[in-house]
Formats: structure tokens, C-alpha cells, sequence
């Protein structure tokens, strides 16, 4: 058996040794043989890849002993190079007719990715819907999913297998239509009278995923849909909630008999049930307590599916948000984190219980502490008392977390003022992440951060690069009282990390006129910097200072000539800008124009 390290290096050798090489292996050896025909395709893909898309399609034409295998490989790099092979699709297209299955599966495929393209040969891979083999009439399925509004001329012929003898073909032409979505509308009738066959179950369950793609189209068959919630499968019950559901507001009528499944033998089914009517929002406020009941199930899905639809209910589930706040200690962390959703998405209405939530945030599970947080910053200005207990989380060893704490504190505003001063402390924090989160909260504090400006300056010198970058986002969030720091910003343009200096040419253009006095600095940078967009940046920040990049006019009419077509577009409407400034760079302008695609 050949290693690892010897089959990385197979295709290396010629195609024509590959060649004798398959030849000889006798049939018994189908690995190797595999492996070879593999190594030969590679040869072709190699070349294709380099643009000669001809050697593909010479192997499309393949008639050695193991040529289905090289067609295959072909067919499959043609779908790699998806639009450059559209003036191959009729090439494609007649492989679909091929005697091996795989070749057909791998045409139908390629022809999936090739969009309007592929449009003249949608009909022929309807068609493969009859394939005998399994794998390729789910190709096709998943084929006319791909081309869609390409497909959908053809829901019609696709329909008309849904009267075919052979089931397998009747349920791909359901999934088919299913995948047309709204434009399998017109067939919603006939995609119901396929839930009558008592005999296949998997018909039925196709039909029903049909008909819940069709959402709203597939309203006038609700009653239809509702008649399922009763069958002995748990399958077909879990399809028809789903269809349902998709429905929204016009399951409304329904909401009784949705509300039953919930004592429904089926966990999945129970979850659908409640999740459907949860999406029901205001229209679910009378059905609020049997949702309510639900928290308590023996299914931890089924728990976490009753707090996502009172969290969906929004206001509507208020009365119930003690419940809830139960929820908080349960033991699987995935319900306590669909309870702080909920309670978050209560808003001001939990905010009697936002004590609860704080004390989620000494949860061992980081994704429980990064919901309270955010159930925190749902609930506003309501979480200003316990406003140190988030600035704590700065420390989280989780970047989630910390990142989940600088959003809280962003969301409480001016009434996280108080804590600046400790969120300072942070700024000389051993651990880099920790600094940047720090200032990432002294940014989302706004103008309110002007008193610690100082202290943001001077995390520009940090020896991490990304604390830089976030030091110079704090600072423009500063807006004109950064100002007076604009100088230092100006020293970040010679930073080694051309991320930092994006970012501080970034801050410079939002300062407009007020970085007028480094507008020398600034178009130095036209000339040395290596990285286009930060030169592009420069470019418009000149711009933004108007008449007083005047004295830089040239600089900014060698740039068009810069090999970035970003900046030498920039370069134009700055000197537009300029009006009468930029009349002696008339001619270059001129031989732009002349160039110009």
C-alpha cells in the first residue's frame, strides 16, 4: 500500500507512464487502479487550470479502458471553473445521457453551477429526475435548486412526474419542485394530492416539504397540511408542523390544533409545534401558557424551543418572564442561554430581573456569559446599577466574552461613564486582548471618553498591532476633540503594520480640514506607501481638506498614473475637487481620459 508521503507525489509523473502504468494493473487491484486513472486526470486538470480548457474537453471525448473515470475528472474540473465552462454547457449537457452513472451524476453538477448558462439543458436534466440511480436523480434535485428562476419555465414538466409509477421519481420531482420555492406555486394542488398515498411514507414527506417551501402559497391547503398532525409516523406529523410554519400568519386559524402536538409523543415534533406558534408573535399571546408548560419537558430541545417562541413573542410573553428567569439555573447550558435570549429580546420588561442575569456572568460556560451579556445590553439603560459587573468581563479569558462586554457597555452609553476610569485600568493590562477590548468600550463610549483621550494616545505606541489599530478607532469616536491628537495619529502613517496605517489615515480623512496641518505628511504618503487602499485613503484625505490641498495638486496627479485603479480614480475626482487648482495638471487628466477603458 503506497504512504502518505508517496501518494502526494504520484501525479508528479508523466501522464504517458500513468497511462502504461493503468494498462498493466490487473482488475483485482481497484484502489491502485483508482489512484492511477486519478493520477492521469490530474495530468489534464493541471493544464486546464492553466487555461487550456481544450484538454478537458478532449477528455470528455476519452476512450481508454478506464475512460469514465478521466470523463468524470473532466466533468468535474469544467464545474470548478463554473462560467468559463459555459461555452462547454451542449459538451456538458450530452454526458447526461452517458452509460455510466457517475458521469451523469458529475454532468448534472457541472451543469448546476453554470446559472443562466445552463438554461438551454435544464429540460435534460428534468429528465434525469427517471435516472435509475439514485444518486443522480438527487444531482438533479439539487441541480434545479441551483438553477431556480432557470428551472422555473420547467415546474410544469417537473409536476408531471409526480404521477410517475416509480416512487423514487415521484419523490425527486417533489423535492424539485420544493427547491423552485415560490415558483412551484402554480402546482401547490397537485403537490397535495400527494399526501393522500397512505402506502409511501417518504412520498409524504416530500410532498410536505414541498408544500413548506411554498410558504404563504400553500395557505389555501392548510387544512390539508393540519389533517397530517394526526398520522402515526412522527416524520409526516414533524413535516406538516414544518409546512405550517411556514405559513406564519395564516396557520393562525390552525393555532389549536398546532397547540395539541404539544403533548406530542415526538420531542421534534413538540419543538416545531412550539416554535411555529412562538413565530405567531402577538397572535400566540393567548397560547403563551401552553408554551410556558413546555419549560418544564423532559427534552432539553423541546425547553430550549419554548424559550426561543416566548423570546419570538417579544412583549407578548412579559407576564411570563419569571418563568423564564427558572430557566437560568437549568442544567443544560443551552436552555440557560436560550433563556437570557428570551429575556433580552423582553427588553425593559426583564428589567426586574436583570440581578438574575448578572449573576450569569460568573457562568462556566463562556456562550452563557456572552448571553447574559448581551441580555444586559438588551435591557439599556435598566443595567446601569450592575455597569461594573460588566466592565469585569473585560478580563474574561474568552475573546467572545470580552468582545460580548464591550457591545453591553456600548448599549449603556453615557450610563457607563462612571466605570471609564476603570476600564482605563485596563489599558495597561498584560494580556493584549484584554487592552484592545478596553479601548474597543472606551470607543463605544463616544465623546463621553474625552477625559481618558490621553491615555488612548498613548496605547498608539503599543507593541501589539491590533491594540494600535483599535487605540486609533478610539480616538475617532473622540470626533473633534480628537483633534489635538492629531499629530500622533500622523506618526501611526510610518507604523511597520499596513492595517495601523490604514487605520490612521482612515481617522485623518474623517477629520477633514482639521488635518489640514499634516497635509504634507499626508501626501507623502502617495510616494511611499506600498499598500493601494492606504494610498487611495490618502488620496481622499487631501480631498476632504479641499483648497488646502492645493499645494499638493502634483502629488495627487502622479497618482494617475498609480497602478491601482482605486487610487488613480480617487486621483481624479481629487482633482476635480480642486477646480482651478488643478489647471496645470490639465494634460495628465487629458491623456487619462484618452486611456481609459
Amino acid at each position: 500500500m503506497m504512504s502518505g508521503a508517496r501518494t502526494a507525489n504520484v501525479p508528479s509523473l508523466p501522464a504517458e507512464i500513468w497511462k502504461i502504468v493503468l494498462e498493466q494493473i490487473p482488475r483485482d487491484r481497484e484502489g491502485v487502479r483508482t489512484h492511477a486513472a486519478f493520477a492521469l486526470a490530474s495530468k489534464f486538470f493541471l493544464k486546464v487550470a492553466g487555461g487550456r480548457v481544450g484538454m478537458a474537453l478532449r477528455a470528455l471525448e476519452s476512450h481508454e479502458e478506464d475512460g469514465d473515470m478521466i470523463i468524470t475528472f473532466a466533468l468535474r474540473t469544467l464545474s470548478a471553473l463554473r462560467a468559463h465552462a459555459a461555452p462547454h454547457a451542449p459538451a456538458i449537457a450530452e454526458r447526461l445521457e452517458h452509460e455510466e452513472e457517475r458521469v451523469r451524476r458529475a454532468a448534472v453538477r457541472a451543469l448546476s453551477v453554470l446559472g443562466e448558462h445552463a438554461a438551454p439543458h435544464v429540460a435534460a436534466i428534468v429528465r434525469r429526475l427517471e435516472d435509475e440511480d439514485e444518486e443522480v436523480r438527487r444531482a438533479a434535485v439539487e441541480a434545479i435548486g441551483a438553477l431556480r428562476e432557470h428551472a422555473a419555465p420547467h415546474a410544469a414538466a417537473i409536476a408531471e412526474r409526480l404521477e410517475h409509477e416509480d416512487v423514487d421519481v415521484r419523490c425527486a420531482a417533489l423535492r424539485a419542485l420544493g427547491d423552485l420555492g415560490e415558483h412551484a406555486a402554480p402546482h401547490a394542488a397537485a403537490i397535495v394530492e400527494r399526501l393522500e398515498d397512505d402506502e409511501e411514507f417518504a412520498e409524504r414527506c416530500a410532498a410536505l416539504f414541498a408544500l413548506s417551501a411554498l410558504g404563504e402559497h400553500a395557505a389555501p391547503h392548510a387544512a390539508a397540511i393540519v389533517e397530517r398532525l394526526e398520522h402515526e409516523e412522527e416524520r409526516v406529523r414533524c413535516g406538516a408542523m414544518l409546512a405550517l410554519s411556514a405559513l406564519r400568519e395564516h396557520a393562525v386559524p390552525h393555532a389549536a390544533a398546532i397547540v395539541e402536538r404539544f403533548e406530542d409523543e415526538g420531542a421534534q415534533v413538540r419543538c416545531v409545534a412550539v416554535l411555529t406558534i412562538g413565530a405567531l408573535r402577538e397572535h400566540a399571546a393567548p397560547h403563551a401558557a401552553a408554551i410556558v408548560e413546555r419549560l418544564d419537558d423532559e427534552e432539553e430541545r423541546v425547553r430550549c424551543a419554548a424559550l426561543c417562541a416566548l423570546g419570538a413573542m417579544g412583549e407578548h410573553a412579559a407576564p411570563h418572564a419569571a418563568a423564564i428567569v427558572d430557566r437560568l439555573d437549568d442544567e443544560e447550558d443551552d436552555v440557560r442561554c436560550a433563556a437570557l435570549r428570551a429575556l433580552g429580546a423582553l427588553r425593559e420588561h426583564a428589567a426586574p430581573h436583570a440581578a438574575a442575569i448578572v449573576e450569569r456572568l460568573d457562568d462556566e460556560e463562556e456562550r452563557v456569559r456572552c448571553a447574559a451579556l448581551r441580555a444586559l445590553g438588551a435591557l439599556g439603560e435598566h443595567t446601569a446599577p450592575h455597569a461594573a459587573a460588566i466592565v469585569e468581563r473585560l478580563d474574561d479569558e474568552e475573546d467572545d466574552v470580552r468582545r460580548a462586554a464591550v457591545e453591553a457597555i456600548g448599549a449603556l452609553r453615557e450610563h457607563a461613564v462612571p466605570h471609564a476610569a476603570a476600564i482605563v485600568e485596563r489599558l495597561e493590562h498584560e494580556d493584549a486582548q484584554v487592552r484592545f477590548a478596553a479601548l474597543r468600550a472606551l470607543g463605544a463610549l463616544g465623546e463621553h471618553a474625552v477625559p481618558h483621550a490621553a491615555a488612548i494616545v498613548e496605547r498608539l505606541e503599543d507593541q501589539d498591532a491590533q491594540v494600535r489599530c483599535a487605540a486609533l478607532e478610539a480616538l475617532g469616536a473622540l470626533r473633534e476633540h480628537a483633534v489635538p491628537h492629531a499629530a500622533a495619529i500622523v506618526e501611526r502613517l510610518e507604523d511597520e503594520g499596513a492595517q495601523v496605517r490604514f487605520a490612521a489615515m482612515w481617522e485623518l480623512l474623517a477629520m477633514g480640514e482639521h488635518a489640514a496641518p499634516h497635509a504634507a505628511a499626508i501626501a507623502g504618503r502617495l510616494e511611499d506607501e506600498k499598500n493601494g487602499a492606504v494610498r487611495e485613503l490618502a488620496v481622499e484625505a487631501l480631498r476632504a481638506m479641499g483648497e488646502h490641498a492645493a499645494p499638493h495638486a502634483a502629488a495627487i496627479a502622479n497618482r494617475l498614473e498609480d497602478g491601482n485603479s482605486l487610487v488613480r480614480r480617487a486621483a481624479m475626482e481629487a482633482l476635480r475637487a480642486l477646480g482651478e487648482h488643478a489647471a496645470p495638471h490639465a494634460a495628465a487628466i487629458a491623456r487619462l481620459w484618452q486611456v481609459a477603458p
